[in-house]
């Protein structure tokens, strides 16, 4: 359940830190309590997108309002400055460095800031003004944000389904095939069954051209973590704070030997198509041309509004000894102090920012209701509430570039493609992996 962010305590805090901020500015109050010290102070949060509030939907005009709330109360201005994403990490760095600030906070994807800068010291540790023991932060944020024990940032990012298996319900009624709820709810919804099903659903005309596909194209690298995760398995694992490779892990090996498997030996998926649009599969999907579809849900909204037939939702099977479905997610965002010299400046004004991302009293109405537009059917909705109550963000993540040019590029592409067994293949990279997530 989604959980009220601000206890009392921390309400008492804000207005102690706005009372020990106030410098030499004459402050006053009115009968509602709102804060005026003259001139009101600009808080500039840097993106790649526009977090303006715009109030053109239900949340968006709460936000809004918010906005203004909290700008009369703390005598303050928000101001949403965009910035190319491939220019602020540079940029951010290059400010610090001269002892300069790119705005007051800045948005981070997960990898750019973690755990690098903070090693350096670009960022300010934020345990010394927010109580991250709060359960309004997510756990596994936390963690990402944590770094020797300190957590350098915080994501206001909404929960979120990441990747999920999507099924056509008109296909699986025709071919008699049960839909996938009761294994889900009896933990008994597995990589197994789901190979069963998709090989079961792959058919031909009478020349042996296939006519149905049992599932998108699953021999990729973005489907080898979600056959990873799912078995226990992990591309890095961390060992009293230090990366170690877990390549050689029997869930890792399993799982790109199941994504092998689901194309050339099962041969339910097609091989992928490099030369047509990125998104034909979800497309394809749209048009009935595959049973299943395995993708992020960024998919919901198309399937809703364009596919003729409707569809379902599960999460990821579970994969061999495992108890719990994955919600992987490939990538967060973080706020970050854009400078860690003013430090009275930010005792003020973080949780002046911790409230205007305050979830809102009905935000689990909020995603209840998102749900419910996006999908067919109550099931598929109490899917998407459970999975958004845990959300796994992998490790290797950490460390993007080194993951693509060894591990994807050395490695995962050579067993996908045959070219070596998947152990041979996490075997023959495994000291370089390891050489380089340790410097």
């Amino acid at each position: 359940m989604l959980k009220k962010f601000l206890s009392v305590m921390l309400v008492l805090a804000i207005v102690a830190a706005l009372a020990g901020c106030g410098g030499n500015a004459s402050t006053t109050s009115d009968d509602a309590g709102n804060v005026s010290t003259g001139k009101a102070d600009t808080i500039e949060i840097v993106s790649w997108w526009d977090e303006t509030p715009t109030g053109n939907d239900e949340e968006g005009k709460l936000q809004l309002k918010r906005m203004k709330d909290i700008e009369k109360k703390y005598n303050v201005e928000f101001k949403f400055t965009v910035l190319p994403a491939d220019e602020i990490s540079t940029r951010f760095v290059t400010e610090v460095m001269s002892g300069g600030s790119l705005g007051d906070f800045v948005n981070m994807r997960h990898y750019w800031a973690y755990p690098e800068y903070a090693k350096k010291g670009y960022l300010l540790n934020m345990s010394d003004y927010l109580d991250f023991s709060d359960e309004a932060f997510t756990a596994s944020d936390t963690e990402i944000a944590t770094y020797d024990g300190d957590v350098y940032g915080f994501s206001m990012e909404p929960l979120r389904v990441g990747y999920a298996v999507y099924f056509n319900k008109a296909i699986f009624e025709k071919y008699g095939v049960e839909e996938p709820y009761e294994m889900y709810k009896n933990k008994t919804w597995t990589w197994d069954k789901f190979f069963d099903i998709a090989k079961k659903l792959t058919k031909t005309d009478t020349n042996g051209n296939t006519i149905l596909w049992g599932c998108n194209p699953l021999a990729r690298y973005q489907f080898v973590e979600l056959f990873v995760a799912s078995n226990g398995g992990s591309f890095v694992k961390y060992v009293n704070g230090e990366a170690k490779s877990n390549l050689t892990h029997t869930g890792t090996i399993k799982g790109i030997e199941l994504a092998y498997q689901s194309t050339y030996v099962d041969k339910f998926c097609d091989v992928y198509d490099e030369t047509n649009e990125y998104n034909y599969p979800a497309l394809a999907f749209q048009n009935g041309q595959y049973a299943m579809f395995i993708g992020g849900s960024d998919s919901m909204d198309d399937f809703k509004n364009n596919m003729e037939d409707k569809f379902g939702i599960v999460p990821v099977p579970l994969g061999d000894g495992q108890t719990e479905y994955v919600n992987l997610i490939r990538e967060r965002h973080f706020k970050v102090a854009a400078s860690t010299a003013d430090k009275e400046r930010m005792k003020k004004l973080l949780p002046i920012l911790y409230e205007y991302y305050y979830p809102f009293d009905n935000a689990e109405d909020l995603l209840l209701s998102g749900f419910e537009n996006y999908t067919w059917d109550e099931e598929s909705v109490d899917v998407c509430m459970d999975l958004v109550q845990s959300q796994y963000v992998p490790e290797h993540l950490d460390f993007p570039d080194p993951y693509w040019d060894i591990v994807v590029v050395q490695g995962v592409n050579k067993a996908l493609k045959g070219e070596m067994t998947a152990t041979a293949a996490m075997k023959a990279i495994d000291d370089a992996w390891q050489a380089t997530i340790s410097k």
